[in-house]
C-alpha cells in the first residue's frame, strides 16, 4: 500500500444574526453552537495534536462570540433567566416551542426529565398542544424546562468533565434557580473561552486555522452574478446584475485583518464561502497574500479534460496563482450525514477501508486526501456529540502505519503543487454550481433588493458621518453573507426560513435609515411569498357584519376565518404582538376583515401604526389604513413594479375593535377566482408584524352557490 496522507478541514460558521434594527440578536445559534461543537472540537483537538487538524473559522462567528463574551444576549437568553413565575402567557408559548429546539434522540432523550416535560408539552408541539400545556406546566416544570434547554446543548467536555455540570445532571430533576443561573454562567464561561482557545491551540502548533471571507459571502457572485450561467445555463438572473469585485476585495480584506486581530496572525489558507471559486474570486484571494484554497471534487472534475478521480483529485493542483486542493465528497458527506446512524467502530471501520482502498491504487507521490465539512452541525446527530466517533477516528489514523494525518499547509511545504488548471471552472461544493444562491425567484428577489439598497448607499454616502457611512456598509456586507439566500427557493428549508428572510431585509432596512430615507416596499414586503398558509379556522359561511368598531351582536362575525396571533407564531424576535386575532370574511360583494387590539396593562399606542392588507387576486392590491387616523383607507395597485393609488374608502371604524369591507370589484375579483391576502403592522416605517409570517391566506371568491354548498359540507 502506498503512503498516504488525509488532512482535516473543519468549517466553523454561523451568519451575523444580530438584528440592526431592533438592536438585539435574533437567534440563538451562536451561543447554543459555543457550548457545543465549538468548544468541544477544540478541546478534544488538544489530546490529538498528531491528528494535525485545520480549523476554518470565519470572522462573522468571531465577531458574534466577542459580542456576547461583552454581555450580548439574544431572547431565549433572556427567558432563560426569567424567572417563571413572571413569564406572561405568551412567553411561557414561546418557550414551549423554542426549548426544544433540539435533536430529539440526541440532546433531548438521554434527560429522563427533558423528554417527559416534552411528552407534556406535546411531542408534534402544535398550536394547539402549546396552548393547552400553558396551564399545565407549573413553575417548577417551567425552570426545569429552562435548565435543560441549555443544558442539552452542552457538548461532551462540559458535561462530563465541569463537577459542577456533572452533579446538575445527576440530580436531573426540581432544580433550583441557583442552579439554573450556574448553568448560564458556565455557558458564558465557555463562549467567552472559544476564541482563547482556538488562538492557544494555534499558537502551540497542536492545529491550524484558516479564514474565509469576513461576512461568507458567495465571492463569485459578488463579482458578477452571471457567472452562474456558467454552470447552470439559462437560469434566472436578478434584473440588475450584480458586479461588485470591489465588495469581494474589501470582504477578504476585513476577514483577514479581523482574524489577525484575533487570532495572532494571518492564515496560509482559506476555505472560500461554500467552497466557492472562479477566476476573478481567486486572483482576489490571491492578491491578499492567501497561499492555498479549498473546495469540491466537482469543481476540478469541471476544470480538467479526461478527468479521472484516483489518479488526479488527490493532489493540490496550481490555479490562478494558488494551490488549490479538492475535497473528497464522498468521505466528507459520510461524516456529515452518514456515519452518525452507525456504531462508532462500524463508521470508523468503513472511513479506514475507504482510505486504504486510495492508497492501494499506484501513484507517483504520496497523495493527500482532503476531508473538508461542516464542523458544528453534524455532531447534533450523533450520539454524545459525536466523541465516540471522533476519537475512535482520530486513534485509528494515528495508529495506522501507511496513513499519515497533515495538515493542508505541511503537505504543501514536502509536496508542492506540480500540476496546473488553466481556469478554475466557477461553482461550489454543491452540484459544482451556485444553484443554492442563484437562480430561484426568491433568490434573484434578494440579489435585487440588495443590488438597490447599495446603489442608494453609493449614491448618498457622501452625506452620511465616516460612522454612519462606515456601519451602512457594513450592514451591505452582512447582506452580501451566504446564508439568506441559503434559505430562499426551494432547496433548503427550516422552521426559521422567516427569520431569516425577516433578518436579511432588517440589514437592508438599516442602511436606508442611515440615509435619513424611507425604507421601501420591497424591504418591508418578505422575499418567501410564494406560499400559501392555512388560517387556524376558515369561514363557514356569508357574512356581512356592521362596519362600526365594535361586535354588534354575538353572531356577527361567527362565520368568518381566524388567524389568531397569541403564542409562538405571534412574535418575531420575541416582541410582543399588537393584536391577539385576525377574522376574515366574506359575503358575496364584499370581503371584510376584523382585528382585535391587545388590551394589557399599558395597552399599544396605535397613533403611528399603519395596518397594511397585501392582497393578490389577478393582479397585486395593497391596502393602507393609517390607524392614527382609521377614517378611510387607500387602495394601490401595482403597476409596472410602483403601486398607483387608485381608490380611497371610508367603509372602516375603529373603537374596540378595527372593521374593515372592501368591495370585490374594487379589487376586479371575480366569484370562484382564487384571492390570497396578508397582514402588515407598521410602525413608523418598521415592519414589526406579519400574518401569516410567509405567504398568504388562500380563499375563494363566493359565487351565489356557495351557501349552499356550506351546508353540504
Amino acid at each position: 500500500m502506498s503512503k498516504l496522507y488525509v488532512a482535516f478541514l473543519w468549517h466553523m460558521h454561523q451568519p451575523n444574526y444580530r438584528d440592526p434594527v431592533r438592536g438585539t440578536y435574533s437567534m440563538p445559534w451562536v451561543r447554543l453552537h459555543a457550548t457545543k461543537a465549538y468548544h468541544d472540537m477544540i478541546v478534544l483537538a488538544g489530546r490529538f495534536p498528531e491528528m494535525r487538524l485545520t480549523f476554518n473559522m470565519v470572522p462573522s462567528l468571531m465577531e458574534q462570540l466577542e459580542d456576547y463574551s461583552r454581555g450580548a444576549e439574544d431572547y431565549e437568553l433572556l427567558l432563560s433567566r426569567k424567572p417563571p413565575a413572571e413569564l406572561t402567557p405568551d412567553e411561557k408559548k414561546i418557550l414551549l416551542t423554542r426549548f426544544f429546539w433540539a435533536n430529539r434522540d440526541t440532546m433531548i432523550k438521554p434527560y429522563p426529565r427533558y423528554y417527559e416535560l416534552l411528552q407534556y408539552r406535546g411531542l408534534k408541539g402544535t398550536r394547539a398542544e402549546v396552548d393547552a400545556a400553558v396551564g399545565k406546566f407549573s413553575a417548577q416544570d417551567i425552570l426545569d424546562l429552562q435548565v435543560f434547554f441549555n443544558l442539552g446543548w452542552f457538548g461532551f467536555t462540559l458535561r462530563e468533565e465541569d463537577p459542577e455540570i456533572r452533579k446538575i445532571i445527576r440530580k436531573g430533576r426540581l432544580f433550583s434557580s441557583e442552579e439554573r443561573d450556574l448553568v448560564l454562567e458556565k455557558q458564558h464561561e465557555t463562549v467567552s473561552g472559544i476564541i482563547p482557545l482556538y488562538r492557544r491551540a494555534w499558537e502551540e502548533g497542536a492545529v491550524d486555522i484558516t479564514a474565509s471571507a469576513f461576512y461568507h459571502p458567495i465571492l463569485p457572485l459578488l463579482c458578477d452574478t452571471s457567472i452562474a450561467r456558467e454552470g447552470m445555463p439559462g437560469c434566472l438572473l436578478p434584473k440588475r446584475r450584480y458586479r461588485h469585485p470591489e465588495d469581494a476585495v474589501t470582504q477578504v480584506r476585513l476577514g483577514l485583518e479581523y482574524f489577525e486581530e484575533k487570532l495572532g496572525r494571518r492564515p496560509g489558507g482559506m476555505w472560500p464561502s461554500e467552497g466557492s471559486v472562479s477566476p476573478e474570486a481567486l486572483e482576489i484571494i490571491r492578491d491578499s497574500g492567501v497561499r492555498w484554497v479549498a473546495t469540491d471534487e466537482e469543481i476540478l472534475a469541471r476544470s480538467t479534460r479526461n478527468y479521472h478521480r484516483s489518479r488526479d483529485l488527490y493532489y493540490p493542483w496550481n490555479a490562478h496563482g494558488l494551490s488549490v486542493f479538492f475535497r473528497d465528497r464522498h468521505l466528507s458527506d459520510q461524516i456529515g450525514f452518514v456515519y452518525a446512524r452507525n456504531p462508532a467502530t462500524v463508521a470508523v471501520d468503513d472511513f479506514i477501508g475507504k482510505l486504504r482502498h486510495i492508497a492501494a491504487t499506484s501513484a507517483q507521490r504520496p497523495k493527500c486526501v482532503s476531508v473538508i465539512l461542516d464542523g458544528e452541525n453534524a455532531w447534533e446527530t450523533y450520539p454524545n456529540s459525536g466523541k465516540q466517533f471522533l476519537e475512535t477516528l482520530y486513534e485509528r489514523l494515528m495508529a495506522e502505519r501507511d496513513i499519515t494525518p497533515v495538515s493542508f499547509g505541511e503537505y504543501l511545504e514536502r509536496h508542492p503543487a506540480e500540476r496546473a488548471v488553466k481556469s478554475i471552472f466557477p461553482g461550489s461544493w454543491i452540484n459544482g454550481n451556485y444553484d443554492t444562491w442563484m437562480g430561484d425567484r426568491e433568490e434573484v428577489d434578494g440579489w435585487d433588493v440588495l443590488k438597490n439598497a447599495r446603489d442608494a448607499l453609493t449614491a448618498g454616502e457622501d452625506a452620511l458621518s465616516p460612522e454612519a457611512r462606515d456601519e451602512a456598509w457594513r450592514e451591505i456586507f452582512k447582506a452580501e453573507g451566504s446564508d439568506w439566500f441559503w434559505w430562499y427557493g426551494d432547496d433548503h428549508s427550516s422552521p426559521n426560513d422567516p427569520e431569516f428572510d425577516r433578518l436579511f431585509r432588517a440589514h437592508l432596512e438599516r442602511v436606508y435609515h442611515l440615509l435619513g430615507q424611507a425604507p421601501p416596499r420591497e424591504i418591508m414586503e418578505p422575499i418567501i411569498q410564494f406560499r400559501v398558509e392555512r388560517a387556524e379556522v376558515e369561514p363557514t359561511g356569508l357574512l356581512t357584519p356592521v362596519i362600526d368598531g365594535r361586535t354588534t351582536t354575538f353572531y356577527e362575525w361567527i362565520s368568518a376565518g381566524w388567524l389568531p396571533t397569541a403564542g409562538p407564531e405571534g412574535v418575531m424576535s420575541g416582541g410582543a404582538s399588537v393584536i391577539t386575532a385576525i377574522y376574515y370574511g366574506f359575503d358575496l360583494e364584499n370581503l371584510y376583515f376584523r382585528f382585535d387590539p391587545l388590551k394589557g396593562e399599558e395597552p399599544v399606542d396605535l397613533s403611528r401604526w399603519t395596518l397594511v392588507l397585501g392582497i393578490e387576486a389577478g393582479e397585486k392590491y395593497r391596502i393602507e389604513l393609517n390607524l392614527g387616523k382609521p377614517e378611510n383607507f387607500t387602495v394601490f395597485r401595482q403597476t409596472r413594479d410602483k403601486w398607483v393609488r387608485r381608490t380611497r374608502k371610508d367603509s372602516v371604524a375603529m373603537g374596540r375593535i378595527v372593521e374593515l369591507g372592501i368591495g370585490f370589484d374594487d379589487l376586479d375579483a371575480r366569484p370562484g377566482m382564487k384571492l390570497n391576502f396578508n397582514v402588515t403592522f407598521v410602525e413608523d416605517g418598521v415592519e414589526r408584524e406579519r400574518w401569516p409570517k410567509t405567504g398568504f391566506i388562500s380563499l375563494a371568491v363566493p359565487d351565489e352557490t356557495y351557501q349552499s354548498r356550506m351546508w353540504q359540507v
